[in-house]
C-alpha cells in the first residue's frame, strides 16, 4: 500500500515539475529528465528488468547534471578557448572536443551541452562534424556512449565479463582512426563544395 502512494506522489511531482518547466519557461530538458526520473524509479521498476533500470536512470540523471553545467558554464572557457570553424583546425578542434567531453558526460549529453554553440556558427560542416565526431568518440571508453553501458551490462548477464581496459585498449585505438578519417573527409568535403 506504501508503495502504491509514493507511485502516485511520483507520478504527481514527475507532472507537476514537467508543467511548472513548461509554464515558466524553464530548460524542457531538465523537466523531462527530472519527470522520467522518478518514473522510472518509483514507478515502473517491476516492469522493467533492473540492470536495464539502472542505465535509465544513470542517462536521467546526466541530462539533469548536464543542465548544471550548463548553466554554471564550467566548460564554456575550454570550448571557447578552441577555435570552432571549418578549417582543418577547427574541425578537428571539435573532433578533440567531442573526444574528451564524451568520456566525461557521454556522448548525448556532451551534444546537448554543444547545441547553443552549433546553433551560433550554422555551418552544415560543422553541425557534421559534431554528429560524426560525438558518435565515434562514443567507441572510445564503456562510458563514451550508454548504448556501450547495455552492451556490457547484458554481456554481464550472459556470462560474459568486460572490464574497462579490456573495451579500452580496442576502444581508443578505433575511435582514433575513425576520428582521423572523419576529419579528413568533413574537410576534404568542405574544401571542395560538397558541403557548406
Amino acid at each position: 500500500k506504501m508503495m502504491n502512494i509514493l507511485k502516485l506522489i511520483s507520478v504527481f511531482l514527475g507532472l507537476l515539475i514537467l508543467q511548472i518547466s513548461i509554464l515558466n519557461n524553464i530548460n524542457f530538458n531538465i523537466g523531462i529528465s527530472i519527470f522520467l526520473y522518478l518514473m522510472f524509479i518509483l514507478v515502473l521498476p517491476n516492469k522493467i528488468k533492473p540492470y536495464l533500470l539502472l542505465i535509465i536512470a544513470f542517462f536521467a540523471g546526466l541530462f539533469i547534471v548536464v543542465y548544471g553545467v550548463e548553466k554554471t558554464g564550467v566548460f564554456e572557457s575550454l570550448i571557447e578557448s578552441t577555435i570552432i570553424n571549418t578549417t582543418f583546425h577547427g574541425i578537428t578542434g571539435v573532433h578533440v572536443l567531442s573526444l574528451i567531453f564524451s568520456q566525461i558526460v557521454s556522448n548525448v549529453p556532451y551534444v546537448i551541452i554543444m547545441l547553443p554553440v552549433f546553433n551560433a556558427l550554422s555551418s552544415d560542416t560543422l553541425w557534421l562534424a559534431l554528429a560524426a565526431s560525438s558518435t565515434l568518440a562514443g567507441n572510445a571508453t564503456i562510458i563514451g556512449a550508454m548504448v556501450n553501458l547495455i552492451v556490457i551490462e547484458v554481456a554481464s548477464k550472459n556470462g560474459y565479463e568486460i572490464k574497462f581496459r579490456d573495451f579500452f585498449k580496442p576502444g581508443i585505438i578505433v575511435t582514433i582512426i575513425t576520428l582521423f578519417v572523419s576529419i579528413l573527409i568533413l574537410y576534404l568535403e568542405y574544401s571542395w563544395g560538397i558541403i557548406s
